[in-house]
């Protein structure tokens, strides 16, 4: 097991909390270091940009205490480590069509400014969070709908070369109704055929290699996001559905509204949201010159929230179904290279909104190996 710690909600931009939080997960640290059942320790959970200064701080008090064991940053969100042991994240995607797609090929490595860690591709990865079936998105129809869900997303971890994992979550807890026992720890699914699904061997454990890490790319921002800060991020926007035309690189938007990205109303991300929208859907353009440089890859950099749609030059060059809690990378070369154009060029965005929180902002890179 991992030594982890109940930390969620700190101020982190106040110093004045850091010296206590460090003095708390210090006991912690001494008092359970001798327990050999803890292979690791993690003492932040989901945190912001701003921890960044804690989380250093945090990982140097505990490598100087116990040097034996590996450190996780943080368990989701934002890592900061320059020279991390291990790196994780949260995904609570639904669909296991999609959640195959992300986790089967990791190229593009996202860049670190957007809450990935390009610079150590080779670091070993979990999706230490996932699942969340019945509180994350739609709740399945019946139990049956239940086992093929979770057998699609255990499957595409266990058939990957890279990943742990730890499903959310064991139990009921009182807001959380996703657990595999209720609140009274019964079971509420066939035990066996969850634990079949779960430990059947990986591919790792059948002797597969794992693939090469994905080569270095160096990165050129065509267009920009809220994380890009020296780049101006202001683009037109509509709350009302526009003609067809919208696409098109020729269409005239000079009507719509101008703001900068991200757009939404999404707890926890207010630090990147600098145009509100509460509305049920938004249209986004915004006009960049390509000045015919030459690329080997293009990664799209999206957190949207939710259902989101992009074109480029009239070209829709992706789409993103249900929603996520993080920028992302998504590898768009091929459609990027059938859709740009030498001089002026157009990206245009359509984000669907259903319920909770909504967010859009992403990126445009073009990269040379």
């Amino acid at each position: 097991m991992w030594g982890e710690f109940p930390s969620w909600g700190l101020n982190y931009a106040d110093p004045q909390t850091h010296l206590r939080f460090i003095d708390e997960w210090t006991e912690v640290v001494r008092r359970d270091r001798n327990h050999p059942s803890i292979i690791g320790w993690c003492p932040l959970n989901e945190t912001n940009r701003n921890a960044g200064e804690l989380q250093n701080s945090v990982v140097a008090v505990t490598r100087a205490i116990d040097p034996s064991r590996h450190m996780l940053d943080t368990s989701g969100y934002v890592h900061s480590l320059a020279e991390p042991d291990v790196l994780d994240t949260h995904d609570y995607d639904q669909n296991p069509e999609s959640f195959r797609a992300r986790y089967t090929d990791m190229n593009p490595v996202l860049p670190i400014r957007y809450g990935g860690a390009d610079t150590n591709p080779g670091v070993p990865f979990m999706v230490s969070e996932f699942g969340g079936i019945g509180h994350y998105g739609a709740a399945p129809e019946d139990q049956e709908a239940f086992y093929t869900r979770y057998k699609g997303l255990v499957n595409t971890l266990l058939d990957s070369q890279h990943f742990g994992f730890c499903y959310t979550q064991l139990t009921d807890v009182e807001q959380e109704q996703n657990g595999l026992y209720d609140y009274e720890r019964k079971p509420k699914y066939d035990t066996k055929r969850i634990h079949d699904i779960t430990a059947r061997k990986a591919a790792i454990e059948k002797g597969v290699k794992p693939a090469p890490a994905p080569p270095i790319v160096q990165w050129g921002v065509i267009v920009g996001a809220c994380p890009d800060k020296e780049l101006p991020k202001d683009r037109h926007y509509t709350f009302n559905e526009p003609s067809k035309e919208w696409v098109r690189l020729e269409f005239d938007d000079s009507a719509w509204q101008t703001g900068f990205g991200g757009f939404g109303s999404k707890g926890g991300w207010e630090w990147a949201t600098r145009t509100p929208w509460r509305t049920s859907e938004i249209w986004l353009r915004q006009a960049f010159d390509n000045g015919d440089k030459p690329f080997d890859q293009a990664m799209l950099v999206a957190h949207y929230d939710n259902a989101t749609e992009v074109y480029l030059n009239g070209k829709r060059i992706w789409r993103g179904k249900e929603w996520t809690d993080r920028y992302a990378g998504y590898d768009v070369t091929q459609t990027v290279k059938d859709a740009i154009k030498p001089g002026r060029n157009v990206i245009a965005v359509h984000t669907h909104q259903d319920t909770g929180g909504q967010f859009i902002d992403l990126a445009l890179l073009i990269g040379s190996r």
